[in-house]
């Protein structure tokens, strides 16, 4: 075969495709490819001059194709000798030290390649079929590059296993235990709940387990610098974004207030939430903390506002850098 750069690349695709199949069944492979898009045509030049380039008609051609004689007559030129050609690209040139005379009129019989997209699908399926069949490592022999025997047939009727019916000690893969139920099929309506990381779940245990519950969180409400006593002291108030239940409230400061408690409020929509008043947030002298009793009001609607009130700064050292954490609970379903 001719070594242009057509075959070449001819040659690395069908190397690609199948490379399992012996050197033998890819040469001719290649051999039958290549044979089915070589076309043959021939150019006449009249009244030719020497060492001039002349272009063929068609291309790429195959060099090893080209045959030149004269015209109407049985004198054939050599390669090199009378004439050379470009290769692939489809030009020609009659040397003037060869034996070819000025003025003739020359025949220059040739094949090329005809473009894949000038080729009928018919002459491609064609000339895919000469070589295709089981072991010819083309991709439509294969799936996902393995053969049809590594895959598991089809199945029906009775070779069909009723996972609604079938022991777990009858099932290859699982262990012995005699479940009466198996818990993945689909008209079971037995509970199940897994105990390990690696135990199947039923549908109804994710939705049980991810569609519920409750979520902690909390408002967070800073009042920066030496403290005084005031009201609604926060830079902002905090809206409730829906439903919630105030679990807490816990107080820090940053300077410890001194001489005496320091005792902060929360108020809804201006209403303490401490009837009790004994159980408001008190940081005791010296110290940088403290967490609340139980509010009296923790039922918290969309939108209800939340602020704070400084009820009793340090006598000596009043404190600075406060922040006040309302802490609550929202259920979800």
């Amino acid at each position: 075969m001719s070594k242009d750069y057509i075959s070449q690349a001819i040659a690395a695709l069908v190397d690609r495709k199948i490379s399992r199949v012996s050197q033998e069944a890819k040469y001719a492979y290649k051999t039958k490819l290549l044979e089915d898009m070589l076309v043959a045509d021939s150019d006449t030049f009249t009244s030719i001059a020497l060492d001039t380039d002349y272009d063929l008609e068609y291309s790429p051609v195959d060099p090893n194709s080209i045959v030149v004689y004269k015209e109407r007559t049985s004198t054939y030129y050599q390669r090199y000798t009378d004439w050379i050609s470009s290769g692939p690209e489809g030009s020609i040139k009659f040397l003037s030290t060869g034996s070819i005379e000025a003025g003739s009129n020359i025949v220059v019989e040739y094949r090329y390649y005809k473009a894949i997209g000038s080729m009928a699908a018919a002459d491609i399926l064609a000339a895919l079929l000469t070589v295709d069949g089981p072991g010819s490592g083309l991709d439509a022999d294969l799936l996902d590059g393995v053969e049809g025997s590594g895959y598991l047939q089809g199945l029906s009727g009775e070779d069909l296993v009723n996972l609604g019916t079938k022991e777990h000690h009858d099932l290859d893969g699982l262990d012995d235990d005699d479940h009466s139920a198996v818990y993945l099929a689909k008209d079971n309506t037995t509970p199940y709940s897994p105990a390990t990381d690696y135990h199947p779940a039923t549908k109804k245990y994710v939705d049980d387990a991810s569609g519920g519950g409750t979520i902690f969180g909390q408002f967070i409400l800073p009042c920066t610098g030496e403290l005084s006593v005031g009201t609604d002291v926060s830079p902002l108030p905090i809206f409730a974004g829906g439903a919630l239940a105030i679990t807490e409230v816990y107080v820090y400061v940053k300077t410890a207030p001194v001489g005496a408690s320091l005792i902060i409020d929360v108020n809804k929509n201006g209403t303490t939430i401490f009837t009790t008043q004994a159980n408001r947030p008190q940081v005791a002298s010296g110290e940088n903390s403290d967490t609340s009793g139980t509010p009296d009001i923790t039922a918290l609607a969309k939108n209800d506002k939340l602020t704070i009130d400084i009820d009793q700064v340090g006598s000596t050292t009043p404190g600075s850098d406060l922040v006040v954490l309302v802490r609550f609970t929202q259920e979800v379903s």
